[in-house]
């Protein structure tokens, strides 16, 4: 036990002579690291700081000191910012999207959305108007801003659609609006039930004087017959006949007379539907215009086939870069409606016609593109809004119009 004790107890004293030997091993070694700093080190005064030399570089955590070699830029990447490619629609209501619930339906932004995820356009503007005619487009395009001359700079595919108003217009401008239109039909009603009352009255007296008429037509046949075979004893009945021809007589003028309100009554009311308006409205539902209407209507063309051309060169002078793609006029006005047959859309098809001939032909130099919309869209109500302001693209109409217009931009 003695012995065992005497071991513990040296056994302590062994590790904290090893610790005391280890600590000051530590220090010893910190003081020759110091001295060594020491000697390095230029004598300065007490208490003063140290000062770096003015062209001594500055080190900033992160980056190279300034006195480094500068980096080649081949080495660095840049950011290069995405080259902007914008697509404009120009036009009117149809570009516009006129009757959509969702502007998001409407061709221009299907066709942009096409544009977009082909890498064709990364930018979409849209400047169409309502009821916007091939003079007003032209005033639009001459009184442009100058960040407005930017984007066609930058345009890197112009849709137009253009035309139909030039002959629209003046047509819907001669036709009543609808309080007119309510105020025509109401004089025409009056007309109608005036005419019913000519009619009745005429009927009424026709059935009232057939006997008095028959009376009289029997009357006359019997005196012809007596002068034809004439005896002595006719003598005695030319009492008879006389006062029979009194009542006859009688009669007959009273048949005149009534006649004679029923033709002053007639020629009233014949007068009176030369005077209706309504006459020209069906006049122009059956294809026939007056005159003054034609003239405007021929006007139309020939001042879109002058703007047109200008409008062309603005847009090749404005925007070099872009691909311009013109859609043909639609007719907007079906051949049959509910069944009822209008004429007059074989007349506005005629002008149509003009308008998209003239836009052929301008693309011979190889300008623009067109897109034939005419024969898409003309006549088929299942992709149209029909509605009293003429038929517009219905969404599917515009979808159609879009992809149309997307599959001449690639063929080109």
């Amino acid at each position: 036990m003695f012995i065992k004790t005497v071991y513990n107890h040296t056994s302590k004293r062994v590790q904290e002579s090893r610790k005391l030997f280890l600590s000051c091993l530590v220090v010893l070694c910190l003081a020759v690291l110091l001295a060594a700093c020491k000697s390095d080190s230029p004598d300065l005064p007490s208490g003063e700081p140290v000062d770096s030399p003015a062209d001594a570089p500055v080190v900033v955590a992160g980056l190279p000191p300034a006195d480094a070699p500068a980096v080649s830029p081949e080495e660095v990447p840049e950011v290069v910012p995405e080259d902007p490619l914008v697509y404009i629609a120009l036009g009117d209501s149809v570009s516009v999207g006129y009757g959509l619930s969702s502007l998001d339906d409407r061709y221009t932004s299907v066709f942009f959305e096409l544009l977009e995820n082909d890498g064709y356009a990364n930018e979409y503007v849209n400047m169409a108007v309502n009821g916007l005619t091939s003079s007003a487009l032209l005033r639009l395009l001459g009184d442009m801003e100058d960040h407005e001359l930017d984007l066609f700079q930058n345009a890197s595919v112009i849709t137009l659609n253009i035309g139909g108003n030039n002959i629209l217009l003046p047509f819907i401008e001669h036709m009543p609006d609808a309080d007119e239109m309510d105020r025509i039909l109401n004089e025409a009603m009056d007309f109608a039930n005036e005419a019913e009352g000519v009619l009745n009255d005429i009927l009424s007296f026709v059935a009232e004087s057939q006997d008095k008429i028959a009376e009289v037509l029997a009357f006359a046949s019997e005196v012809m017959d007596i002068a034809n075979n004439f005896s002595i004893s006719d003598v005695f009945r030319l009492r008879e006949l006389i006062d029979r021809a009194s009542s006859v007589l009688d009669d007959t003028i009273e048949v005149f007379d009534a006649v004679s309100v029923l033709e002053s009554a007639a020629t009233d009311v014949f007068d009176k539907s030369a005077d209706l308006e309504l006459l020209s409205v069906i006049s122009l539902l059956t294809g026939t215009f007056p005159p003054e209407l034609d003239a405007r209507l021929d006007r139309g063309v020939q001042v879109f086939s002058d703007d047109f051309a200008k409008i062309v060169t603005w847009l090749e002078d404005n925007a070099p870069n872009a691909v311009i793609i013109v859609n043909t006029v639609y007719n907007p006005i079906p051949t049959r409606f509910f069944g009822i047959p209008l004429d007059f859309s074989k007349r506005s098809d005629v002008l149509i016609q003009s308008i998209n001939q003239i836009i052929y032909d301008g693309s011979d130099g190889g300008g623009y593109i067109v897109s034939d919309i005419y024969s898409s869209l003309s006549d088929d109500l299942e992709l149209m809004n029909i509605s009293l302001d003429i038929a517009h693209p219905n969404p599917a109409g515009h979808s159609l119009i879009a992809h149309i217009n997307y599959d001449d931009f690639l063929r080109h």
